[in-house]
C-alpha cells in the first residue's frame, strides 16, 4: 500500500516535469515565430 502510494507520487512528479518541460519548449518556439 505505502509502496503504491510512493510510485503513484513518482509518476506524477514525472508526468508534471514533462508537461512543464514540453510548456516551455514550446512557449519558446512560439515567441520565436513572432
Amino acid at each position: 500500500m505505502y509502496r503504491d502510494l510512493v510510485f503513484l507520487l513518482y509518476v506524477i512528479l514525472i508526468l508534471l516535469n514533462v508537461l512543464a518541460y514540453d510548456g516551455i519548449v514550446f512557449h519558446f518556439v512560439y515567441d520565436h515565430k513572432i
